[in-house]
């Protein structure tokens, strides 16, 4: 498909150009139509081959998009535009304040912060700044000038314009990566320094969405219907009419908001918001992505001392008013997709919820309230960690090694059934979670606050620069927010009760395991057993909630008896709980022996997955040096292998050494 255009060229000391056809190009004949060949003769990025550009004369929906530009921001600038001359008391409602706030905010950013382009042409690559373009600008320059009149001279000044274009991108590489290697820790996870190699090398590994199946022949591809199908699919799973039968039947005629109008106001929880209070949230927020409004809180954290008493005086009107701007029950939604799926399933997509970060620090504030009001009052269960202060994984891992490890010293079986729930967050019942508001007598602006927050959310599905049609959800509690984390536990919490006193137990956000010590496998036991699902079944049909029955397993610890004659003819919901030899409990593996080898063959996997990586930062062009490799090591690797070794730990001497060769490779 070559247009007998010149492929290579080189140019002689002397000054002499010389120009070749050496390079093709081959297609099938049926393609030709659809592409256009031509050289990129302004850049060869200093090589003696020009690059082919092959055009697809298709037409394509490139999202093109602008984003803030902070990194130049005058800051001084948008403190003094950023200015709330209106009295509150002069709006009509608490959306048309929330309206005056973003608009005030946006119009200073477009007076004080550039923005930048985002688009299919810019490259995806996060070291390139100013210097890099005008180092290239220069060197394409510089070989123009060349093309036009080939000498030594103009040889010359290419050379020196194309090597520090070369020095310039190696050094801003550099700079880049040394600026993320500072910010590990051991919150960092691998998958992120992945991303950031990739990233650094100018490869995208997030790839718009090009097409979704409907049913099982048509595929739709524009970005405005794809977002419409997976924000019905994101609909439907939250869509009541999906529970069972017998949740609906207890439903009907129970969905109702609660009056707490007369009730009592007077508790701390529900005193007017400090400024000391929203200076600590803005203070410990991370940067994340902001909600439709476009307000991220950079924005929110550079106003000016007089601007965050405006907005302290915002939000005193929303929580003192028991009101709520209806904008911010709308969240956008991101949909990733999951490792290894179809992408042109729906059912492949994990929802990333974006709601506006002023929504957020209101939320932010009155959880702190909310969690306190819980721990201060005992009021969730002391089985019941993650979301909560001081109450860690590693607390549920210990107290079952203990309690199997106590078994065995008494030679009896120790049994758990590990139940697994079905897309917990997305079929919260919310009904549950403001009966539990009254049972725990929490009452006032802080109760109204919650229930206005929960009703009639709704989300819009974006894809590219294009969103979906407003879906309204009818189940669960909103994604990406902190006080829905919170507000989940006290519906989760509910399950406890309805487990008997001589089992133990554990719950761990939604992750809930049930055991019980036993002399015999005998008919009592498993009674005992089945009283306690048909208990657990019971409570589902009351909070919609919903086991998932393939997930939900059972394990039975005992060294003396061989593994596959130890089973109990046990059901959940008419399905057969299936018997297992090990069970993954919150990334821990546990075997029927609590020996630990089927854990440390996992962890060694893991392990190696990121000694995979130390090699490739430690042989990548970006230099790291051995100080730094050491910090990732210590922030990547050894978490890994810290994370539950208070339980793991009692393996034998000969399987711990199995993870002596990780150290001595690392």
């Amino acid at each position: 498909m070559d247009e007998n255009e010149h492929t290579y060229e080189k140019i002689s000391n002397d000054g002499t150009m010389y120009k070749s056809h050496i390079d093709l190009t081959l297609i099938t004949p049926d393609l030709q139509p659809d592409l256009d060949w031509t050289t990129h003769d302004d850049d060869s990025g200093g090589s003696d081959h020009l690059p082919i550009k092959i055009d697809i004369n298709k037409s394509y929906d490139f999202s093109i998009f602008t984003k803030w530009n902070f990194n130049k921001a005058d800051w001084e600038k948008y403190r003094d535009r950023a200015v709330f001359t209106k009295p509150i008391k002069d709006f009509p409602n608490a959306q048309s304040i929330a309206d005056y706030i973003v608009k005030t905010l946006n119009s200073a950013g477009e007076i004080a912060i550039p923005k930048i382009t985002i688009g299919p042409d810019k490259p995806p690559k996060p070291w390139w700044n100013s210097a890099c373009k005008r180092a290239v600008q220069n060197k394409k320059k510089a070989y123009r000038k060349l093309q036009r009149a080939p000498s030594i001279e103009n040889r010359i000044e290419f050379n020196k314009a194309n090597a520090i274009s070369v020095k310039t991108i190696r050094q801003s590489k550099q700079d880049h990566w040394n600026k993320f290697l500072e910010s590990i820790n051991s919150y960092t996870s691998a998958k992120e320094v992945w991303s950031k190699i990739q990233a650094i090398k100018g490869k995208n590994k997030n790839k718009q969405i090009s097409g979704l199946k409907i049913g099982e022949n048509k595929i739709v591809d524009q970005k405005k219907d794809i977002a419409n199908e997976l924000g019905k699919h994101f609909q439907n799973i939250s869509n009541g009419k999906n529970s069972s039968e017998a949740f609906k039947k207890y439903r009907a005629g129970k969905d109702k908001n609660i009056n707490f109008e007369n009730t009592e106001r007077t508790s701390e929880i529900n005193l007017s918001i400090k400024i000391s209070e929203l200076k600590n949230i803005l203070k410990t927020s991370r940067d994340t992505a902001p909600g439709e409004d476009g307000i991220p809180y950079i924005m929110i954290r550079q106003l000016s001392q007089e601007s965050q008493k405006y907005l302290l005086d915002f939000y005193n009107y929303i929580f003192l008013n028991d009101t709520f701007p209806e904008k911010w029950k709308e969240s956008v939604i991101i949909p990733i997709l999951k490792p290894g799926k179809d992408s042109t399933e729906a059912s492949s997509y994990r929802p990333i919820a974006l709601i506006s970060c002023l929504s957020k620090i209101l939320e932010k504030i009155l959880n702190k309230r909310l969690m306190w009001y819980l721990e201060k009052n005992n009021l969730l269960d002391k089985t019941q960690c993650g979301y909560r202060p001081g109450r860690s994984a590693p607390d549920h891992l210990v107290r079952l090694t203990s309690d199997i490890q106590q078994a065995f010293v008494t030679n009896k079986y120790h049994i758990s059934i590990f139940l697994d729930i079905e897309k917990a967050y997305d079929t919260c019942w919310k009904q549950v979670i403001l009966d539990q508001l009254v049972k725990f007598n929490i009452n006032g602006h802080l109760a109204w606050y919650i229930q206005n927050f929960l009703e009639n959310r709704s989300i819009k599905v974006k894809i590219g620069d294009k969103l979906s049609e407003k879906f309204l959800l009818d189940l669960g509690v909103p994604q990406g927010s902190s006080i829905s984390c919170t507000l989940f536990l006290l519906a989760i919490n509910t399950i406890l009760d309805f487990i008997p006193p001589e089992f133990q137990k554990s719950l761990f956000v939604d992750d809930c395991r049930i055991s019980i010590t036993t002399d015999k496998l005998d008919k009592d036991t498993k009674m005992k057993l089945q009283n306690v699902l048909n208990n657990l079944q019971h409570w589902a049909m009351q909070t919609g909630f919903k086991f998932a029955k393939g997930k939900t397993e059972l394990l039975i610890c005992n060294r003396k008896i061989p593994a596959q004659i130890q089973n109990i003819d046990l059901h959940l919901d008419g399905h057969k709980i299936k018997s297992v030899e090990s069970k993954k409990f919150l990334g821990l593996w546990f075997d029927h022996r609590l020996s630990w080898k089927t854990h440390i063959t996992y962890l060694k996997t893991e392990c190696n997955k990121t000694l995979n990586l130390l090699k490739t930062i430690s042989f990548s062009k970006t230099k790291t040096d051995t100080k730094m490799l050491l910090r990732i090591y210590k922030s990547l690797l050894l978490p890994k292998l810290d994370y539950g070794c208070q339980a793991y730990g009692t393996a034998s001497e000969t399987e711990l050494e199995r993870l002596n060769p990780i150290h001595n490779q690392a």
